[in-house]
């Protein structure tokens, strides 16, 4: 259904628009499907893959970690200056696991 098709990847067109808020769209379908109990092994591990893959680990003692948004956010070449965790992000990241 719906919720599956969004968690997958595939935003409705009406929702193209809040790819930067992608963690929390991911939050809405994980507890969606969860209460319907309609959330699987494969949905659970896909989740977790992708929720991990968007973490920004610190580069030293003194840079933040946390997690992205979006995939659209991350660094495309290695200068990772400006490649930062977000701090709701992060706490709907960890939700969501």
């Amino acid at each position: 259904g719906f919720l599956r098709t969004c968690l997958r990847g595939t935003l409705a067109p009406q929702l193209e628009g809040l790819d930067c808020n992608r963690m929390t769209i991911a939050y809405f379908c994980v507890s969606g499907l969860d209460l319907l109990g309609e959330l699987t092994a494969e949905d659970k591990e896909m989740t977790s893959a992708w929720v991990l893959s968007l973490q920004v680990h610190p580069k030293n003692e003194t840079s933040p970690g946390g997690f992205r948004g979006s995939p659209f956010f991350a660094a495309a070449d290695d200068n990772t200056t400006w490649d930062l965790g977000h701090i709701a992000m992060t706490y709907t990241a960890l939700a969501t696991l």
